[in-house]
């Protein structure tokens, strides 16, 4: 006996089943024979989404019909192949090697350069103003002028005048020395890169020496020679004149360095591993690199490339029993000579010794005081 359609539970899609008389529930008798709601066109411009498209029409609808094809999608766009990717590299200015000398005097020419071994202390170089050879000639001319003002103001009787006049003295005879470097620096043609490279780290250095002012600088030439053309030189001069920082600089650029390094001797382990810092710092380069250092019983922080080295008095004693000719170098610097230290005393009787035996070797020493010590190594 079949049962009638009025006594089946009622159709839980109502009007929106799209089976009409098929559907084996019951539904309201107006709606019961209304055609069924058919999904929109996949073309259609007024395609509803999914939240608002009605139960039967879902494709997961047990009541709904499943499309015969996927809902289109935007298609997506292609990869460009790896290899027709050009990386955004940034651009630097290449100085080349034959104009390198002819633009110094010319705005254009940079005091920074580019190497690796300068990054560290320049990250943010785009954002820094060019240094230039006119401008900071231009520059030391003005304080220059300006100290000279100052001191017509002062009165014949004042005690500052002598002080004001040394150190305008000092101001023109660094820039004497500045004037003559750059001159010097005009007949040199650099046939390599790393020969330019090293002709800009030069000029670089230069301009930082003179715009610290230190006194030192005026005397360069004059602390040249005396090394050159002696094999003991005694400087004298007063804290802050620059002689431990500056004058091993000067020996590397004069080329004393070629035939072997510059060792340094200093007291205490504190000031030898800071002023390797400090002159690593201004020559341009890493510490351990051309400047590195050796204290205590750590390794020694050098290189194949190392000029200038830093030790304590202990340390340069010690290579002096594995090497008694201290053959790896050329110049020996004893600094801090006048704190009469043991280590020192016996580092000046090493020295006699090997002043005996190479006559390639010379010795230096920095004093802040004149004391008749220093006359064992005559």
């Amino acid at each position: 006996m079949a049962m009638s359609k009025r006594s089946l539970a009622p159709c839980t899609y109502g009007t929106q089943c799209n089976r009409g008389e098929d559907c084996e529930l019951a539904h309201p008798e107006p709606l019961a024979n209304m055609p069924p709601i058919l999904p929109p066109s996949r073309h259609s411009n007024n395609q509803p989404s999914d939240s608002s498209m009605p139960l039967s029409h879902h494709p997961c609808s047990p009541h709904g019909t499943r499309p015969d094809k996927t809902i289109s999608r935007p298609p997506f766009q292609k990869r460009r192949p790896a290899s027709s990717i050009r990386p955004i590299m940034p651009t630097a200015n290449v100085i080349p090697t034959a104009s390198l000398v002819s633009n110094l005097e010319t705005p254009d020419f940079i005091g920074r350069t580019n190497t690796p071994s300068n990054r560290r202390y320049r990250s943010n170089s785009r954002t820094q103003s060019r240094v230039t050879i006119p401008d900071v000639r231009e520059e030391h001319e003005l304080l220059i002028a300006e100290q000279d003002s100052l001191l017509d103001q002062l009165a014949e009787s004042d005690d500052t005048r002598l002080v004001k006049t040394t150190f305008i003295e000092h101001l023109k005879g660094q820039l004497e020395t500045f004037n003559t470097i750059i001159s010097s620096l005009h007949t040199f043609n650099p046939s390599t890169l790393l020969e330019a490279q090293n002709h800009l780290n030069i000029l670089n250095r230069e301009i930082k020496r003179l715009k610290t002012h230190l006194p030192i600088y005026a005397r360069r030439q004059d602390l040249l020679d005396a090394i050159m053309f002696n094999r003991v030189v005694i400087l004298k001069a007063d804290t802050g004149s620059g002689k431990s920082t500056q004058l091993v600089q000067y020996l590397v650029d004069a080329g004393l360095a070629d035939r072997g390094q510059i060792v340094c001797t200093q007291p205490r382990r504190l000031a030898a591993s800071t002023l390797a810092s400090r002159v690593a710092e201004e020559f341009g380069c890493k510490l351990g690199e051309e400047v590195g250092f050796h204290v205590g019983t750590s390794r020694p922080r050098v290189s194949d490339r190392t000029r200038i080295r830093f030790v304590t008095d202990a340390i340069l004693l010690n290579e002096y029993h594995d090497d008694p000719m201290l053959h790896s170098y050329s110049i020996v610097v004893i600094d801090e000579a006048h704190e009469r230290r043991i280590d020192t005393d016996l580092l000046f009787g090493v020295m006699k010794i090997c002043l005996q035996q190479r006559n390639d070797l010379k010795a230096s020493l920095y004093n802040r005081g004149l004391y008749p010590v220093f006359s064992i190594l005559s």
